[in-house]
């Protein structure tokens, strides 16, 4: 097998930086299709093939921990918030209260890690048969009892549940390699990938805490 190793110098040099620059604006088999027309590919093939997809796994990866750096940022904010001023704060937003609005987001946090794993280990996505505003009330209510900072009778507290669910979120999207993957099948049949899960819930996060602390500086 001819590799690219086994090339002259420059024209692997050549070769490596005309990869480089296309593959930022193609995927390999349009690559692969130029070099061949223009009979600048040595073959086989299989070893273009192979520079490409390290190319493709290193640069998902550094996207997969981009997202997770920008979802962690966002709950141990937002988690800091409801341990501190959060946790005594009587501001509302509607019928609910801080306490209300982390039950939802943790809520929101089980559903995903729910779908990511059973979609790892080839299962369905996790699905949902009512309306965001049902299932948002419905979180409430599966949380009830259990105070924000302190364990009790009903379990952990809300902040340590929200940790552990983040804990296995981070552990699920890695054992996913594709960040389209389907996870969550919303109540009217739309579908949530998991790249769209992790932008959402940080930007969830970072928009109900914003606005319980400008509610509460008001």
């Amino acid at each position: 097998m001819i590799t690219l190793d086994l090339m002259p110098p420059t024209r692997r040099a050549r070769l490596r930086s005309t990869l480089d620059r296309t593959f930022l604006i193609a995927d390999s088999a349009t690559i692969i299709q130029s070099f061949r027309a223009e009979k600048k590919l040595y073959r086989p093939t299989e070893d273009v093939h192979s520079y490409l997809e390290g190319g493709l796994v290193m640069a998902a990866g550094q996207q997969i921990d981009d997202l997770l750096a920008t979802l962690e940022q966002s709950v141990e904010s937002g988690l800091a918030y409801f341990q501190g001023p959060g946790g005594q704060s009587k501001v509302m937003i509607g019928h609910w209260g801080p306490r209300e609005i982390l039950c939802h987001l943790v809520w929101w946090h089980q559903a995903t890690v729910e779908g990511m794993e059973s979609v790892a280990k080839g299962g369905a996505p996790y699905c949902i048969y009512a309306s965001v505003d049902q299932m948002n009330a419905r979180a409430v209510g599966r949380m009830a009892g259990r105070d924000v900072n302190q364990s009790g009778t009903y379990g952990v507290s809300l902040v340590d549940l929200a940790r552990q669910w983040q804990e296995r979120l981070v552990q699920a999207v890695r054992t996913i390699s594709d960040l389209n993957t389907t996870v969550l099948v919303m109540g009217d049949g739309s579908k949530r990938s998991v790249q769209q899960r992790l932008e959402t819930i940080a930007h969830h996060w970072n928009e109900h805490v914003t606005e319980l602390q400008a509610l509460s500086a008001a």
